[in-house]
């Protein structure tokens, strides 16, 4: 079993990793919806596939987040 503090700064790594990669699909879906004039951003980006790894992104942070509390406090 691995100790606590690599769990731990595992799950920061995550955490950061996982919210870079949100900023970094969200800016590049918002650059594809303004190129794309056939209908609305917002309907656009969440049909888009990239909207689906920035969900995921963002479970995964939660997911480090929530992990990294509950170690901490033990």
């Amino acid at each position: 079993m691995p100790k606590k503090s690599t769990i731990i700064s595992f799950c920061y790594w995550a955490r950061s990793v996982s919210f870079a990669l949100q900023f970094i699909f969200l800016v590049v879906l918002v650059l594809i919806a303004a190129a794309s004039e056939s209908q609305s951003w917002v309907s656009f980006m969440v049909d888009h596939s990239l909207f689906g790894w920035i969900v995921f992104f963002l479970i995964t942070a939660v997911i480090s987040s929530i992990t990294i509390e509950h170690l901490e406090k033990k």
